[in-house]
């Protein structure tokens, strides 16, 4: 199965989601997929489960798949649960328009006899969007339907048709004018008056439309009046209609206040709600908590708290996720309760509803739950859960602590993972929770950006936040996001360098600043805000091209300059005449305290290295060898100037020197024979050092730390010369 096809499956899943808003962004998600979302979709409407059978006719009358029609009339007409039928209808009636047949025109005519207003209401929308002639005549005797609410919505189907009929030129006129379809208030509205309390808010009663765009509307405007309203939405808390009381649900979560989580607590502990509209009030409960905890209040003080810890064990999966996405969106004590039922809970549809809402709300305040999100993460197997808790777990990390180390272990298992939102997401937490960015783990970002460049702006991100002045391990991946195409990932590679600094980093800002790309001015940006004593920055001609600038410093903080002395120049500070040595890459060493010593060969001294192939000292300007004797390691010898060469006895080779007419090594003793080629010692060659590449890299890339290659920090404790 390809990635998408994978994609697409989760998200037929998610059709089912017991919360509005999450099967509404599911149906969203695969109606944005277009054709290749379609045969999954009519592949749904013939599962046993009512759920995606419901959710996937939504989605296809969402996407106007008139292919779906003849499916979704069977549906309408024979599935054995009576409450997807009208919902079949609805989906139809979203398909429906001008071109539709006789048959789906006599479809819609025969409903307007159902029994069921509901049905009759759909009926008329569908016939409204058809707009001919016989649809509008079928309308207009809807209008004397025995239900005021079928009335209006004829009347608002004929305005629809009619608009349709002007559109096209149609000289045949009738029907009211959109503006008049709900002149006067529907009885449903009315009835909602109480003696001696203020009228209901507008678009009261339009909470309970089969349209649910109309709903929706209805909803913002509601929630725009604040509290206010709360008394006049409760009642619709206890209607008939299921889809009236998940709106009515909804609006008094967004509201969020005390007297709107004390309806919705009534409703969520009575003894006739059923499995669904738990799941609704529960996810409306959290929603308040969530915005009462955004507006500082307590959210204890009216979040209930025992209420909702009791449907961690219903027997409905959906009911058990919506309480436990419920106690995260709380947070404090109730979300650590939601994290540990979250864990324990055996029901996938539990981790992914829990975890999605975690992912989302987690911060660094939730660091007690790391433990237990590591816990679950062993036991969680569903991708799409593990990509929630650890994203959830990046946040809680951010910014690390010492102790945080320990989550790198656990999830680099994650990095096996056959699905790539797990791999990245364990990717990014480990690179926020690492104290040090190994080689390992940089090659593994690369790997990732090779197979998903949108990961760039989240990885820039990360290494912007980890960025330390002197680290220059991820310079290279950051140059090579200097070169995305998104301007987030550029800004944040560029700050991320700035604080580096170095060679590396200076001249990855200064291609980008002398580039011709927009994004030039961003380098430029970046390089004029480098320290300017630092001892790498960089310098304009005042024609916009950038040149890197050196300025090294000495240790007690005075700028080094060349002074002249006689045959050679020496690295100075004119304060306390420190003498330095500057290698290849512009980093400048005490001359006292290079790890193998200074060349003899160059005007300006470079700090010697080993040649790769042994443990021979050269000089990585010219190559030349220099000897340094074990007993004096600071009293350099050029090979060319000793007079009887080098031995070939020890690793790093010594002088010889003659004892009693024998040549010998100043070191071992061991005596040296004459040869053509000089003196040499039978046998096998030395062995090469295991360490020498390793410690050539770290020196020319100028990450050698002073005593980490076994020379002495205090000049006091090297050998007597």
């Amino acid at each position: 199965m390809s990635e998408k096809d994978a994609a697409i499956e989760g998200l037929i899943r998610e059709l089912e989601a017991p919360a509005r808003e999450l099967a509404e962004a599911a149906q969203g998600k695969l109606a944005a997929m277009g054709e290749p979302a379609v045969p999954f979709l009519l592949r749904a409407l013939e599962h046993p489960r009512r759920g995606l059978r419901v959710g996937a006719a939504l989605t296809l009358g969402r996407m106007g798949e008139v292919r779906a029609t003849t499916k979704l009339i069977d549906i309408a007409e024979n599935d054995e649960d009576s409450s997807v039928r009208p919902l079949a209808l609805r989906a139809i009636s979203d398909i429906a328009g001008p071109e539709a047949t006789d048959e789906l025109k006599i479809f819609f005519i025969r409903r307007l006899g159902d029994e069921d207003m509901f049905v009759r209401a759909l009926a008329c929308r569908g016939l409204g969007k058809i707009g001919d002639a016989t649809s509008r005549e079928a309308l207009q005797l809807a209008t004397k339907d025995k239900e005021q609410w079928v009335r209006d919505v004829a009347r608002e189907a004929l305005a629809t048709a009619d608009l349709r009929k002007a559109a096209k030129g149609d000289a045949e006129a009738g029907g009211p004018a959109p503006g008049d379809v709900c002149a006067d208030p529907p009885a449903t509205e009315q009835a909602l008056v109480v003696r001696g309390e203020a009228a209901p808010p507008p678009k009261l009663a339009q909470l309970r439309s089969l349209d649910p765009a109309v709903q929706r509307q209805a909803q913002e405007q509601l929630v725009a009046h604040g509290g206010r309203v709360v008394p006049h939405v409760a009642r619709l808390l206890w209607v008939h209609e299921k889809s009236t009381r998940r709106a009515a649900m909804e609006v008094l979560g967004r509201v969020g206040t005390a007297p709107a989580v004390a309806q919705l607590a009534r409703l969520l502990d009575s003894d006739e709600l059923e499995a669904g509209l738990r799941a609704a009030a529960l996810y409306a409960l959290g929603q308040a908590a969530e915005g009462a905890r955004r507006r500082g209040e307590v959210p204890a003080l009216a979040f209930p708290l025992e209420l909702v810890e009791a449907h961690l064990d219903d027997p409905d999966r959906y009911v058990r996720a919506a309480a436990v996405v419920a106690l995260v969106r709380a947070g404090g004590d109730a979300r650590r309760l939601g994290v540990q039922a979250l864990v324990d809970d055996e029901e996938e549809w539990v981790h992914v509803a829990g975890g999605r809402a975690l992912a989302e709300v987690a911060t660094g305040a939730d660091r007690v739950l790391r433990d237990a999100l590591l816990s679950g993460l062993v036991r969680i197997t569903d991708p799409s859960a593990q990509t929630h808790l650890l994203c959830a777990l990046a946040k809680i990390l951010d910014p690390p602590q010492p102790d945080d180390q320990i989550v790198v272990g656990p999830v680099s298992f994650f990095f096996e993972s056959d699905e790539e939102t797990v791999r990245e997401a364990a990717l990014l937490l480990v690179l926020a929770a690492s104290r040090q960015l190994d080689g390992a783990l940089l090659a593994r970002i690369h790997e990732l950006l090779e197979r998903d460049p949108e990961a760039e702006p989240l990885i820039a991100n990360a290494l912007r936040r980890k960025a330390r002045a002197g680290d220059e391990a991820p310079v290279a991946l950051l140059v090579r996001l200097l070169r995305s195409s998104e301007v987030s990932t550029v800004e944040a590679a560029c700050e991320a360098l700035t604080r580096i600094g170095g060679v590396a980093a200076v001249d990855g800002l200064i291609t980008l600043a002398n580039s011709p790309r927009s994004a030039s001015r961003l380098g430029a940006e970046a390089l004029a805000r480098l320290d300017p004593d630092a001892a790498v920055t960089a310098g304009s001609d005042g024609q916009g091209r950038w040149s890197r600038q050196l300025q090294p410093r000495c240790d007690c903080g005075g700028s080094l300059g060349w002074v002249d002395a006689g045959e050679r120049e020496e690295l100075r500070c004119p304060d306390c005449d420190s003498e330095y040595v500057q290698a290849g890459n512009g980093r400048v060493f005490r001359a006292d305290r290079t790890p193998f010593g200074n060349c003899l060969c160059c005007r300006r001294k470079q700090p010697l290295i080993r040649d790769g192939r042994g443990q021979t000292l050269v000089c990585p300007a010219t190559d030349e060898v220099h000897i340094r004797p074990h007993d004096a390691p600071r009293q350099i010898l050029r090979l060319s100037a000793l007079p009887l060469g080098a031995c070939a006895c020890c690793d790093e080779p010594q002088p010889l020197v003659p004892v009693a007419e024998r040549v010998v090594c100043r070191r071992t003793r061991r005596e040296h024979l004459p040869s053509p080629e000089g003196y040499r010692l039978p046998g096998q060659q030395p062995a090469i050092a295991a360490d020498i590449d390793a410690i050539n890299a770290a020196l020319l890339a100028g990450s050698l730390g002073i005593g980490q290659s076994g020379v002495p920090l205090d000049p006091r404790d090297e050998d007597d010369e």
